[in-house]
């Protein structure tokens, strides 16, 4: 063999292992990029969870606000119902106690006949009983 051959021989497997050398940078540099890439879509991902997250409690803390709002109102609703009552209660205790110090009256007044039913009496407010 000839030097010159065995030369570029030589300059071939150098070449050869250049070239792979390279293809090995190369594809390393290529996963190195793409785990980086997919760090940051993961980081991202990530954000977007948190915010969710965030949003999740400030939901669930306003729910809970309005309904603890919504007791509050029911518990205030419920008192003025017993005060209504209440209050329709002594109205109508009011109104019987008037009314009896009308037939009082009329018993005691020589120009009204309580046998007739008061026809002669004069005239006097009567309580109103619509509701």
């Amino acid at each position: 063999m000839d030097t010159s051959i065995v030369l570029w021989i030589v300059v071939g497997v150098i070449v050869v292992i250049v070239v792979i050398g390279v293809a090995y940078y190369v594809s390393k540099q290529r996963r190195k990029a793409s785990a980086a890439a997919d760090r940051r879509k993961a980081e991202d991902i990530r954000a977007r969870a948190q915010e969710g997250a965030e949003d999740a409690r400030k939901s669930d803390a306003e729910a809970q606000r309005a309904a603890a709002d919504a007791e509050l109102g029911r518990i205030e609703a419920d008192r003025m119902q017993r005060e209504a009552e209440s209050r329709q209660s002594e109205a109508a205790t009011l109104h019987a106690k008037s009314e009896e110090q009308f037939r009082e009256a009329d018993a005691v007044d020589p120009d009204v006949d309580v046998r007739r039913g008061g026809d002669a009496a004069p005239e006097r407010p009567r309580p109103d009983t619509t509701p």
